[in-house]
């Protein structure tokens, strides 16, 4: 008989710090090295719930999820606050890759010329 999750709003709450001096909430669960994003599974029951494409989600989405309803075609999680690990609901909102592209090149995110990772 397969493990029963709790219900998915109870796991975030209870994998999330409380919020610090700007308000984000961390994740405190399981993050991915090669993303630094925090990542967790999710029922079957859940991924119908919520529109998710896979098993494995992360935090940022399922945040988002729970608090601002499913991801619309085309839209992923921007971050106001740009920290990887926050999952303050009031930090996520969903959003274009052009708009986030956008926002990263505005904040200084963006890496361009010879600081590039591909420039030679």
């Amino acid at each position: 008989m397969p493990k029963r999750l709790a219900p998915l709003p109870w796991r975030l709450a209870m994998t999330v710090s409380p919020p610090d001096l700007d308000g984000c909430r961390h994740w405190m669960g399981y993050t991915n090295p090669q993303t630094g994003y925090g990542q967790l599974h999710v029922s079957e029951s859940e991924r119908a719930r919520y529109s998710f494409t896979s098993r494995t989600v992360t935090a940022p989405v399922a945040v988002a999820s729970v608090f601002h309803g499913r991801c619309p075609p085309q839209m992923e999680v921007l971050h106001s606050c740009d920290v990887r690990s926050c999952c303050e609901p009031k930090h996520l909102s969903w959003g274009s890759r052009s708009k986030n592209m956008r926002e990263a090149w505005a904040r200084g995110r963006q890496k361009s010329g010879a600081e590039h990772h591909q420039a030679r």
